[in-house]
């Protein structure tokens, strides 16, 4: 599908990298990034800035996110774009500070570059990062997922992230109070859904969780799984929630799939992280990020052979961080976390993972530009849901058959 031809503009850009940029920009390309299908909450776009300084010239390479188009951004749209500006240019200090502080990775996060909120009216709210592209950062291929390798590699990255916080509450806790607040104020828990087009129906996105369990029971290879599925199928809502108990609750990243990680892997050692994307971050369990992104973002052979290895392989990582912290409180044994884990993935994860795999499973350039008003999103993801794919149903299937092996449904 070809993308449209649209003004990608964006009014006063360069005053938003005045303080990050050194030189004096000469001239600003701008042109769409991802294409339909990739992301949905935001338009991306690739803005390389020619900067001239003391008579030489580079370039810089920027991303800039900005709301979808015209009438399409609604109120979660909004919440979303405000509360990743507010994250990277209030709460990511804070993280690196502590970070550095205290010796816990945080080389996963793309440099923040600029931003603004907007005004509501003539001035749109602007995020402005590096462009990790240029740097040998590349998204994996979504219908594929990712080896053992590079899912290690994360879950090392995810372990670091998840510790920050953690440790911070004993270690700082008046900058742990910071985070608390800003998750507190910035959470999409509080959102409602949007209103259903005619009333007293049910929000279209819980009517495309019931189409979807009714093509789940239709799947062949589910049929002997279908007292475990209408297990997780009773609960139809799907919200964001808080989850976990402390002390071990923590940022949750709460959209972590693949098109949200950036990989290189050439020319180094081991697979290096870039995560992307803060949008929907909330306060809730280490858990919710670590089963939602092993059951949808990692390659089918990998799971069935090494998904029990990669679940310990995160407590591992993130109880090595948490030990060097040498804070009694924070002594996690290893049948704990799989009781977090068991709780979590029947209540939350499961469920929220099945109806992921329509998005992330949807053949590329089948999908309308939605973010520039061809379509609309949540009719789309009921279309989706109403078409789903072979591949759709294979990832499904898998996701209730090792859930079932796990005793979690």
């Amino acid at each position: 599908m070809s993308l449209p031809t649209i003004d990608y503009s964006i009014k006063d850009i360069e005053n938003l990298v005045a303080q990050t940029i050194d030189g004096n920009i000469k001239n600003i390309e701008m042109t769409r990034l991802t294409a339909p299908g990739e992301n949905y909450l935001s338009i991306v776009l690739k803005v390389d800035f020619l900067v001239e300084k003391n008579g030489k010239f580079s370039t810089i390479n920027a991303v800039a996110k900005r709301l979808p188009m015209g009438n399409v951004a609604n109120e979660f749209h909004k919440f979303a774009m405000r509360s990743e500006i507010l994250w990277y240019s209030e709460l990511l200090p804070v993280l690196i500070e502590f970070g550095n502080e205290f010796g816990i990775d945080t080389s996963y996060f793309p440099k923040y570059l600029g931003s603004r909120l907007g005004n509501g009216k003539d001035e749109e709210p602007i995020l402005l990062l590096q462009n990790l592209i240029p740097e040998g950062y590349r998204n994996v291929d979504r219908l594929v997922g990712f080896d053992l390798e590079t899912t290690k590699a994360i879950l090392r990255s995810l372990a670091a992230f998840h510790a920050l916080p953690i440790i911070m509450k004993f270690k700082k806790p008046e900058s742990f109070k910071i985070v608390k607040d800003f998750l507190d104020k910035n959470s999409p828990i509080a959102l409602k859904p949007p209103p259903p087009p005619v009333e007293n129906e049910k929000p279209i996105i819980d009517q495309a969780m019931q189409i979807m369990f009714d093509k789940i029971f239709a799947i062949p290879s589910c049929q002997k799984y279908r007292l475990n599925i209408e297990k997780v199928s009773k609960n139809i809502p799907m919200r964001f929630v808080s989850s976990g108990t402390e002390p071990w609750k923590t940022i949750g990243h709460s959209d972590f799939w693949i098109n949200n990680l950036m990989i290189k892997s050439e020319n180094v050692k081991d697979p290096m992280v870039k995560i992307v994307d803060f949008q929907l971050s909330n306060y809730t369990s280490y858990a919710s990020d670590v089963i939602f992104f092993l059951l949808t973002s990692v390659r089918d052979d990998v799971q069935r052979q090494s998904l029990d290895e990669l679940f310990k392989y995160y407590y591992d990582q993130l109880t090595t961080i948490t030990s060097k912290a040498n804070v009694p409180e924070l002594k996690l044994s290893y049948s704990t976390y799989l009781e977090e884990i068991k709780t979590l993935a029947p209540s939350e994860k499961i469920r929220h993972a099945l109806f992921f795999c329509n998005t992330i499973f949807e053949k590329k350039g089948n999908v309308p530009d939605v973010l520039t008003g061809e379509g609309n999103m949540d009719q789309h993801m009921k279309y989706m849901v109403e078409h789903m794919n072979e591949r759709q149903k294979e990832k499904m299937s898998l996701i209730i058959e090792l859930s079932v092996e796990k005793g979690w449904i």
